[in-house]
């Protein structure tokens, strides 16, 4: 049977990411699903951002998907959970060595005004309740034309129960 290596490279990637929602499983850690990551990675191939922002990278798994076909950008996560960031950004280096990833433990809120960065996309999946702030802050780290992408939105109707001046 002739082998094709475009399939070979998908099945191990599947093998790489279902290995880690395993452990997202069992450890309940909450990640994204699999199309939600596909998503990502899509908005990554026809976008092209240079800079992205991620609020709330967990163990890596939707970090996976935005940095995987970053050419020559940056990626910066932020995670409240210093165990959960430092696994993510171990998880990053061992697949993509050779891209310019880097790992932030702390409240986002106070962390994004003192990022010196502009940014051409932001992922958040965060503290939920705590949306309407991360897009209120980001707001000045932001280059023309930039995506805003906010997963959860409708979680529980909590996002929208409370106004944020």
């Amino acid at each position: 049977m002739k082998q094709n290596s475009s399939i070979n490279l998908y099945l191990k990637e599947n093998k790489i990411l279902d290995g880690l929602l395993k452990k997202a499983y069992i450890e309940k850690i909450p990640v994204v699903d699999k199309n939600t990551g596909r998503f990502l990675e899509l908005i990554c191939i026809l976008a092209n951002p240079r800079n992205i922002l991620e609020i709330g990278c967990g163990i890596g798994f939707s970090s996976y998907f935005m940095i995987k076909n970053l050419k020559d950008g940056k990626y910066t996560g932020i995670d409240l959970n210093a165990e959960r960031a430092k696994r993510a950004e171990e998880f990053i280096k061992r697949n993509f060595p050779e891209k310019k990833c880097r790992f932030i433990t702390g409240n986002a809120l106070k962390i994004i005004p003192e990022l010196g960065s502009k940014y051409d996309m932001v992922f958040i999946d965060g503290a939920k309740h705590e949306y309407p702030f991360y897009i209120k802050i980001v707001k000045s780290k932001l280059r023309k034309n930039a995506l805003i992408i906010a997963d959860n939105i409708f979680y529980k109707n909590k996002i929208f129960n409370k106004k944020v001046g």
